[in-house]
């Protein structure tokens, strides 16, 4: 039971006047504090105590108690039997719509602060089903351990001030996900790193913010290849790699001279494994440095591109043995990243397989405070508004955003022919960087990545993808401002990432999304869950095919790549959900002064959405039409001409368009390929097509189909699977799924459907399917079943 101390009608004044002059206005007759208190919007704060709840309600801030952190909510009911996580009785009236803060204790033993976070994720996910809108107050421990303490400590008006600061549960959730000061060896507050590493220390973990030197800091540790030492740095982009080679000293994997053999290289993580051209060996590591600047991005490039995913097993079998070889030898892994994660160093703790001397470092200096200021508008059409402002004055600008072919109205290419087509007149010189036209012979951007400053410079408008998302820096002063489209594709550490590439104190200009429909997995953002889920579908899978006995889960032997992809998977799930609240609030936190724009004239604003909107339609329209139009109008090629094509390290559009033609022509096996087709192709028509064949004439065909599907997959790994990606190629347990829910019978063009057969089909699939299944489902089908939706989907 909590605790709630009846209040009197001047505390309720007092209340008012804190939080809303206009409530204080209305003449409410007080029968009761917390009776009238349900009639009004006002937070309610929550805190463990009595003492703390009286301390907070002298000081006008309406509060309620609990007997400890783990009372608020429970997980069975009066008869002890299990129910789902619910919000106590006797506070469900109190929360509802309106915002709570959690208000517990601020302890420094780490088993309290974990009992402490236990309990307020509980009763915040708890708030949350009961229709409330958590929020967790935070304050250094050093200025008190409860609420109490800080009013005493610290006075009225700061312990008002942290409470109404208190942080979303989601921002919270996100912080406590990703903090590493738990982690920390050293706190440093260094504008250039200069730091001494121990040298007994094997695992180094270097988080600081951009601009802040860590690259010249890897340069100087990579200086002892010349004494002997090779250097081994893999990164998740080949380019990247190329260029942080190059400023570190040493060379491609590719591009080896004698010398270079000696001294190390970089590479690309696609190319760590045994079937590479030619293939990494692991053992002839023994000893060295290894070093993972963007851990983080390396580390999740490794578990989730789809790139890898033929040989993903073999390279994440040979990146253990890498690990093992490099600490048995006496050498030293580096992790550096300005977002460097608890996750990146545990899984690398996991690789090593034992103790081992680990030293971390955190750097506290912030490059950017009170120096940057950016802009945020609320829709893509009034950033694009303020870009054609920018280009009419002459500023020189770079512009990020997030894809670059045609089908994408804000992609790389539809930007740079739009701005081409309306300042003709301007003659301007328009760079486009993207995965196509940094590998297309003649383009300008062919080659860039080497030599980006000095070519940056040379152009008025630069227009790039993420191909500039990290691993670069743009140090020349060059560019007026920075304007960047985040439209839900890149996660929330790779937008804030692809601004900071400018490292010039210009001003900034963002739209984000207010929240990103990318999901992973199921979409789960608790990693127990969605491990439990990935397993299931896993086991099902194979059980429907009958190969449980001749193809094992790779977790089976190294479940700690399963367990970080797991994890990280929920955090990026996170930041998706909160796609625009976490980018603004991880920019504020980085230093910059975000303004919200605000048009002067409204209704001029909205005209002028109106007519962008309308421009970037008929210009992406026109665009894509033509793109379709040229892949269809392509000759099929030949098996053997597909394959040279496909194995071209640089293409022009035609070459991309004959590839694409050759694609599709065998993938619907008909050369009749039309611009509509290329279209359908596009919005994933295939997918849906293969589904729906499998589920009705293809049926007896899909344990072969499936079968081969794991062939594929495991050529370079017999036996052995990574589980997600097992998941993605299988269709047998989807199928399975949608014929258990009988969804079938949608496709009888006789049968007529109302709301209330929908309804009863609808409340009889969710009886059927227990809480766990309804959480794998979206694995499974594609889509979530929710109990209390609306059966009209």
């Amino acid at each position: 039971m909590p605790t709630i101390i009846q209040g009197t009608e001047p505390l309720a004044d007092s209340a008012l006047s804190e939080f809303s002059k206009e409530l204080r206005e209305q003449n409410i007759v007080i029968n009761g504090y917390w009776d009238w208190f349900q009639t009004t919007t006002i937070p309610l704060t929550i805190t463990e105590g009595v003492k703390k709840t009286l301390s907070a309600l002298s000081i006008e801030i309406p509060t309620i108690s609990l007997f400890g952190c783990q009372c608020g909510a429970k997980t069975k009911d009066s008869e002890g039997n299990i129910i789902p996580l619910t919000l106590i009785p006797e506070l469900i009236p109190l929360v509802k719509g309106r915002r709570v803060n959690i208000t517990f204790d601020s302890d420094i033993s780490p088993k309290a602060k974990q009992a402490v976070t236990k309990g307020i994720r509980r009763l915040a996910i708890a708030i949350s089903k009961a229709g409330g809108q958590p929020h967790i107050v935070v304050w250094d421990a050093e200025l008190g351990k409860g609420l109490d303490d800080l009013i005493v400590n610290q006075g009225a008006d700061y312990a008002k001030t942290v409470i109404n600061s208190a942080v979303s549960f989601a921002q919270w959730e996100n912080k406590n996900l990703t903090s590493i000061s738990h982690l920390v060896d050293q706190n440093v507050n260094q504008r250039y790193l200069d730091i001494e590493i121990p040298e007994n220390a094997q695992l180094i973990g270097i988080k600081s913010a951009k601009k802040t030197g860590k690259t010249q800091l890897l340069a100087k540790i990579a200086g002892l290849a010349e004494e002997g030492v090779p250097i081994l740095v893999p990164l998740h982009r080949q380019q990247l790699a190329k260029e942080l080679g190059r400023r570190l000293g040493i060379e491609y994997r590719t591009e080896l001279t004698k010398a270079g053999r000696q001294l190390g290289y970089s590479l690309c993580v696609d190319s760590l494994h045994p079937h590479a051209n030619p293939p990494f060996k692991p053992n002839n590591w023994s000893g060295a440095i290894l070093m993972l600047d963007e851990a983080d991005q390396v580390i999740w490039h490794a578990l989730n591109s789809p790139t890898c995913k033929f040989n993903r097993v073999p390279m994440l079998e040979t990146f253990k043995e890498l690990v093992q070889n490099v600490i048995e030898g006496g050498g030293k892994i580096f992790l550096s990243d300005a977002d460097l994660s608890p996750l990146a160093i545990e899984y690398m703790e996991k690789l090593i397989g034992h103790p081992v001397k680990r030293w971390i470092v955190e750097n506290h200096y912030n490059p950017n405070l009170q120096k940057r200021i950016l802009y945020h508008f609320e829709s893509p059409e009034m950033l694009l508004k303020q870009i054609f402002e920018a280009i009419e004055r002459g500023e020189k600008i770079i512009i990020h955003t997030a894809a670059q072919r045609a089908k994408s109205q804000w992609s790389t290419i539809n930007l740079e022919k739009l701005i081409k087509k309306l300042f003709k007149h301007l003659n301007l010189n328009i760079l486009r960087i993207d995965g196509e036209s940094s590998t297309e012979p003649s383009h300008p951007a062919d080659g860039v990545m080497g030599n980006l400053n000095a070519v940056l410079r040379l152009y008025d408008i630069v227009i790039t993808s993420p191909v500039l998302e990290t691993g670069v820096s743009i140090d020349v002063k060059h560019f007026d401002g920075v304007y960047c489209f985040a439209g839900g594709v890149q996660t929330v550490e790779a937008v804030c990432q692809t601004i900071e590439r400018v490292r010039d104190d210009v001003p900034r200009y963002l739209y984000v999304k207010k929240t990103s429909s990318t999901r992973i997995g199921n979409g789960a953002t608790d990693h127990r869950g969605l491990l439990k889920s990935q397993k299931k579908v896993f086991t099902t899978n194979l059980n429907l095919l009958a190969q449980s006995d001749t193809l094992a889960a790779l977790d089976g032997e190294h479940p700690e790549h399963l367990s970080t992809w797991v994890k990280k998977c929920c955090l990026v799930n996170l930041g998706y959900r909160h796609y625009r609240e976490f980018i603004l609030s991880k920019l504020a936190e980085e230093g910059y002064d975000i303004i919200n724009y605000t048009p002067e004239d409204v209704e001029k604003d909205k005209s002028a959405k109106e007519e962008i909107k309308g421009l970037v339609k008929d210009n992406q329209e026109e665009n894509y039409n033509q793109e379709n139009q040229s892949i269809s109008a392509q000759k099929n090629p030949s098996d053997a001409e597909l394959n040279e094509l496909k194995d071209k390290k640089k293409k022009s559009k035609e070459d991309r368009h004959r590839l694409r033609k050759g694609d599709l022509c065998r993938r619907y096996a008909t050369e009749d390929i039309s611009p509509e087709m290329v279209k359908k192709d596009d919005e994933g028509w295939f997918g849906k097509l293969t589904l729906h064949y499998y589920l009705t004439t293809g049926k007896p065909f899909l344990k072969e189909r499936d079968k081969k599907k794991v062939e594929q997959l495991t050529k370079n790994s017999p036996g052995k699977g990574f589980t997600p990606d097992v998941n993605k190629a299988l269709l047998s347990a989807q199928i399975m799924a949608i014929e258990r829910i009988n969804f079938k019978q949608f496709f009888d063009p006789s049968k007529v459907f109302t709301h209330e057969n929908l309804r009863e089909w609808f409340e009889l699939i969710c009886q059927s399917i227990n809480r766990q299944q309804i959480k794998d489902h979206p694995i499974m089908l594609g889509f979530a079943l929710r109990k209390g939706k609306s059966a009209m989907l």
